[in-house]
């Protein structure tokens, strides 16, 4: 009778294991989408947007934008939350987390940056316009790809 209920707990731990680490790659899962790729001295240069969390509420528009910067030793990710006032044609980034080889090396939050003319994101925002939802907020910071 022992022997079963060990057994039988052995079984629901290695489950609930084998949850712990499937579980998360679904619920974070992402979806970079390649809006610019250029190269510079050996370097590259990769701008993307998450197509997933493209949100559109009272007239401002959020998403997430990543740029990449692929070195011979590594790469260096920007990833940042976007809003932009379509009524103004401004954008400002509401949040900013750096990843150096897909860690997450620093994250500021803490307020949002100054509103800025939308044509420096042009190619950024054409892009997200393509996936925009109605409603929901953009969620926490993916992870770069």
């Amino acid at each position: 009778m022992e022997g079963r209920k060990y057994l039988r707990n052995m079984i629901v731990c290695v489950l609930l294991l084998l949850l712990l680490f499937l579980l998360p790659h679904e619920l974070f899962a992402v979806n970079w989408v390649l809006v610019k790729s250029s190269r510079i001295l050996g370097w590259t240069l990769e701008e993307y947007i998450e197509s997933d969390t493209v949100a559109e509420q009272d007239g401002n528009i959020r998403f997430w934008y990543l740029e990449k910067i692929i070195k011979p030793l590594g790469a260096e990710q920007r990833v940042l939350k976007i809003e932009d006032v379509t009524a103004t044609h401004q954008v400002r980034v509401l949040e900013t987390h750096f990843f150096v080889n897909g860690m997450l090396k620093k994250s500021k939050t803490d307020k949002p940056g100054d509103f800025q003319d939308e044509s420096k994101l042009k190619d950024p925002l054409s892009t997200a316009l393509k996936y925009v939802k109605q409603g929901a907020d953009t969620g926490p910071v993916p992870t770069p790809p």
